[in-house]
């Protein structure tokens, strides 16, 4: 199924080291999902850059429109084999 992970961060000191990968990698791999979505506020651009890299889709406009304008909705299938 669809699963929102609503957040995850990483120490300033810790970043650019891969450390959020791995929570990311743990986090869709421990609810064995299909599809993950998540939002990020606009002005993220590390986020973005990050969520983007990790094969995620901006959706827009926002699918909440009491966030649309303020946060950007993220959309990523998971393929199958990465479970295995």
């Amino acid at each position: 199924g669809l699963y929102y992970l609503d957040h995850i961060g990483v120490k300033d000191t810790c970043k650019r080291q891969g450390v959020g990968r791995q929570l990311l990698t743990l986090a869709i791999k421990s609810i064995a999902a299909k599809e993950v979505a998540l939002d990020t506020r606009v002005f993220n651009m590390p986020a973005h850059n990050f969520y983007e890299k990790e094969g995620f889709t901006r959706i827009s406009p926002h699918p909440n429109s009491k966030k649309e304008g303020r946060y950007f909705n993220y959309l990523k299938k998971i393929p199958d084999n990465l479970f295995e």
